[in-house]
C-alpha cells in the first residue's frame, strides 16, 4: 500500500491516502528527500510515475479521467493511426505515467 501525506495550502490541516490496497509499495521518501534515492531500488522516474497516477486517481474525476482516456483513444497520428485505440483504462494509465 502507498499512503500519502497531503497537507492543505490554506492550513486546513494534514490528510491521509492510502492508495494501493492490494499492491505492495515501498516508497517512503518525502519528495524534499529525493536526492537520497538509492539508484538501485528506484530514480526520479519512479518518483514522477507514482506522482502521476496519485494526480489522476486522487484529483481528477471520473469523468475527466474518462475524458482524458477516450482523448488517448481516439488520437491519430500524422500517418492516420490510432495507436492506441486497443489499449483499455489502465493501459492508458501506464503508458501516461511512463
Amino acid at each position: 500500500m502507498l499512503r500519502l501525506t497531503l497537507w492543505s495550502a490554506a492550513g486546513g490541516g494534514q490528510y491521509n491516502v492510502d492508495l494501493y490496497e492490494n499492491v505492495p509499495v515501498n516508497l517512503t521518501y518525502q519528495f524534499s528527500d529525493v536526492t537520497q534515492i538509492n539508484k538501485a531500488k528506484g530514480s526520479m522516474v519512479d518518483i514522477y510515475h507514482e506522482g502521476f497516477h496519485a494526480f489522476t486517481q486522487l484529483f481528477l474525476s471520473p469523468t475527466e479521467k474518462t475524458a482524458l482516456y477516450n482523448e488517448v483513444l481516439n488520437f491519430t497520428d500524422a500517418n492516420g493511426n490510432k495507436p492506441y485505440e486497443n489499449m483499455d483504462a489502465r493501459q492508458i494509465e501506464e503508458m501516461l505515467a511512463e
